[in-house]
This record gives C-alpha cells, sequence and structure tokens, in this order.
C-alpha cells in the first residue's frame, strides 16, 4: 500500500503531468503483478484452486505460463496497450518474475521523481530513498518466502507427528467416553478422520 500511495502521491507534479502519471501508474500495475507473479513463483501450478493443472502434464510450464498470462492480463496488463502488452511480454519471458516487477517498479519511481525533481538532485535523493526502502523491504519479505518454501522439513519432524497423532488419536476414546458415551467409536472415528 505505501508503494502505491506514494507513487500516486509523489510522481505526478500535476494532472497534466502525463510522464508521472504514467510512472505512477505503471508502479501500481507492477505493485499487482508483484503479488501474483510471486505466487506463481512459489508454487508449481500457480495456486490457483479454479484452474489446477496436473503435475505429472508433460506440458505443465507452458500451461502454468499461459494461465499466468491470463491472471495477468485479467488484473495488471491491458493487453491492447501496447506498451503494457511489451510489459507482460517481458514479465513473461523474465527468468525471476517477481525481482524483474521489483526491479520495474525501481526504475519508473526512480524516473518519475527525477523528472519531478529536475535541477534539485538532493530532494531526487531523498524522495528516492524513500521508496528503496520500501522496495528492499519488499524483496526481503520475497527472500524470506523463497527460504521458507524451498526449506524441507525434516523426517525427524514428521515422524514425530504422526506419533504424536496415533497416540493422540488412540487415547480419544478415554476422553470422549464420559461426553458422549456410547458414541464413542463414531466420534473417535469422525475427529480421526477429520485430522
Amino acid at each position: 500500500r505505501d508503494i502505491t500511495r506514494i507513487a500516486l502521491q509523489w510522481l505526478p507534479q500535476s494532472n497534466d503531468d502525463k510522464f508521472g502519471k504514467a510512472q505512477s501508474a505503471k508502479v501500481c500495475r507492477m505493485t499487482k503483478a508483484f503479488n501474483i507473479v510471486l505466487k506463481y513463483h512459489l508454487t508449481i501450478d500457480g495456486g490457483n484452486p479454479d484452474d489446477r493443472v496436473s503435475r505429472t502434464d508433460p506440458e505443465l510450464p507452458s500451461k502454468v505460463k499461459e494461465e499466468l498470462r491470463k491472471e495477468l492480463s485479467m488484473v495488471c496488463f491491458s493487453p491492447s496497450d501496447p506498451v503494457q502488452a511489451r510489459e507482460l511480454e517481458d514479465c513473461l519471458s523474465s527468468s525471476h518474475r517477481p525481482l524483474w516487477t521489483i526491479q520495474q517498479m525501481c526504475n519508473a519511481s526512480h524516473a518519475g521523481i527525477w523528472a519531478r525533481c529536475g535541477d534539485r538532485p538532493d530532494r531526487a535523493i531523498r524522495d528516492g530513498q524513500l521508496l528503496e526502502r520500501h522496495f528492499q523491504r519488499l524483496c526481503g519479505a520475497m527472500g524470506a518466502c523463497e527460504r521458507i518454501h524451498r526449506t524441507p522439513i525434516p523426517t525427524a519432524f514428521t515422524r514425530h507427528s504422526s506419533r504424536f497423532l496415533m497416540v493422540w488419536c488412540n487415547a480419544m476414546p478415554f476422553v470422549l467416553w464420559p461426553i458422549v458415551g456410547t458414541a464413542t467409536p463414531l466420534a473417535a472415528t469422525f475427529v480421526a478422520w477429520a485430522m
């Protein structure tokens, strides 16, 4: 939110500043695109519950890329605009799409800031540093997501969890008997199934 708020507030010099408005619109577009491409970057199939592609499908990468194109076209980029259509193609051809969107946000915001500040570089540096801090935090959060996603769960943890749940499910009828009486087998089976 802060990135888009600052871009909309600071980049256009006035209502007639077409360059500043274009740069702030690009920052907003890339901010929306970042969320989508990060989701696709962290999941194999895009994480869409409506359009799940089989993970065993040999054409998985191309199908996921088409789903990404469709979602970006629907939410962020207008394919009828030649500039946005080119941005969409550049995004899809990038090897690290989330990083590419952050770089585009940086480029657009810095271009807008330098155009707005004119011959006052001290002001441009101050404004650029403020936005740069937000971009660094966004990049850091992306790195944290990647580290969490790529960290395997140790086998000992999964074994411990399954053993604990086995003991818990086997002890559950003793706790449920005073509460549900003769329906204990049904209740215990339902709770074990729900887990």
